[in-house]
């Protein structure tokens, strides 16, 4: 029963960033990683659009403000430091200016793309 939940969360969450993919893309985001994993954690969705740098988080809830509140700051920090991490592996970005985006997901084509969601160490 557990592994049923988990497995429909997963499979939801997925077909959320598929979407948040789409929706970026159609906005003139091009996708650099999705998925990125490093030692501090995961960012769901690096994206770039001019100078502009992009980490996307994802999240997938019964309703919009759930999602919304389930960014917390522990991943915010660990999407941060991620992030800062990206930047030192791929030096070709240390220039440009960062962003951190939420993209809220409730089901079926129901999102809010949410830029500049955060600020950097808050």
């Amino acid at each position: 029963m557990k592994h049923n939940k988990r497995q429909k969360a997963y499979q939801k969450g997925l077909c959320a960033e598929t979407l948040a993919v789409m929706v970026l893309a159609g906005k003139g985001y091009k996708i650099l990683e999705k998925r990125y994993k490093t030692q501090y954690g995961e960012i769901d969705i690096l994206a770039r659009k001019g100078t502009l740098l992009a980490a996307i988080e994802v999240k997938s809830r019964q309703s919009i403000e759930d999602a919304l509140y389930a960014l917390t700051p522990k991943s915010r920090a660990r999407i941060q430091n991620s992030l800062l991490h990206y930047i030192a592996e791929n030096p070709q970005y240390a220039d440009y200016d960062l962003r951190f985006d939420l993209f809220a997901h409730e089901g079926g084509f129901s999102f809010r793309h949410l830029d500049n969601a955060w600020m950097a160490g808050s």
